[in-house]
């Protein structure tokens, strides 16, 4: 049975009396060692490292939508598998929007995506091959609500600010008869 990794242990820096930690390889101060409110900060900042997966939280305003997209991926690796742990089809749609939400916009900084460039995305899963491979107006509208979801996981674990996700979720799924996708699936032919 593997051992899980220990907790990180509170310190004493000998030189300035500061108590510290290190928490994902970063240093991190708490405040004079042996005061109150030195033990209390770091059994917060421990619970939050623990409660977002052993990582400290980042900025939200430097993280990269490739950043988002990577360990959106790690949550959703593992959450979308049946209970044999074969990956659902909804994991093939993830893989799929991910590769696509990284081509475009993987170096621009997540703070900075809203709803121009998810019916940008949208586009592109529209002019996706000839008209007898074109997409579904549905499978269309199911990729664009799992770029919306992977921001609405972003910003519950404080990856992106809340706005972001509030801004792309004001783009609405395109309607039947009023775009360019397929109505339905391709049919395919009997042998």
């Amino acid at each position: 049975m593997a051992r899980s990794p220990s907790l990180p242990k509170l310190c004493k820096h000998k030189a300035t009396g500061q108590a510290y930690a290190t928490l994902d390889g970063t240093v991190v101060y708490f405040g004079k060692w042996g005061e109150p409110n030195t033990e209390s900060a770091y059994q917060r900042k421990l619970a939050e490292f623990l409660a977002n997966g052993r990582r400290l939280p980042v900025n939200p305003n430097e993280i990269t939508v490739c950043e988002v997209a990577a360990r959106y991926w790690k949550h959703a690796d593992s959450y979308y598998r049946k209970p044999d742990g074969t990956p659902t089809s909804t994991h093939r749609n993830i893989k799929r929007v991910l590769a696509d939400v990284n081509v475009l916009y993987g170096d621009l900084r997540a703070a900075d995506f809203g709803p121009l460039a998810l019916r940008t995305l949208r586009q592109v899963w529209i002019d996706t091959g000839d008209d007898e491979k074109r997409l579904a107006r549905k499978t269309v509208n199911d990729f664009t609500a799992e770029a919306k979801r992977m921001f609405k996981w972003a910003a519950s674990f404080e990856l992106v600010p809340a706005e972001v996700f509030q801004a792309v979720n004001t783009l609405a799924g395109l309607r039947r008869g009023r775009s360019e996708a397929r109505e339905t699936e391709p049919i395919k032919p009997v042998p």
